[in-house]
């Protein structure tokens, strides 16, 4: 898949948006000079599945964050009156 400059340039912007890290994004770019279509959905899915675990310990971190806010008001209630 041959890509003109402007969209080489677009589609490492849209991996850049992603998270991919120059590494990620100089391997994916290989893959789409190869045609590699494979790979790419592979790498895709991969980092995908990466985000979300990320994105699942974070909701936790927060969760745990609202709980620690919330146990803190009620005690500063019960301590009022």
């Amino acid at each position: 898949m041959k890509l003109e400059q402007t969209a080489r340039s677009s589609l490492e912007i849209i991996l850049q948006d992603a998270a991919f890290d120059e590494e990620m994004t100089s391997n994916f770019m290989a893959m789409v000079e190869k045609e590699q279509y494979g790979a790419m959905i592979k790498a895709l899915r991969a980092h995908r599945k990466t985000l979300v675990v990320n994105l699942h310990q974070a909701q936790r971190r927060v969760d745990t964050l609202d709980y620690l806010l919330y146990s803190l008001k009620s005690y500063m209630n019960q301590k009022e009156n």
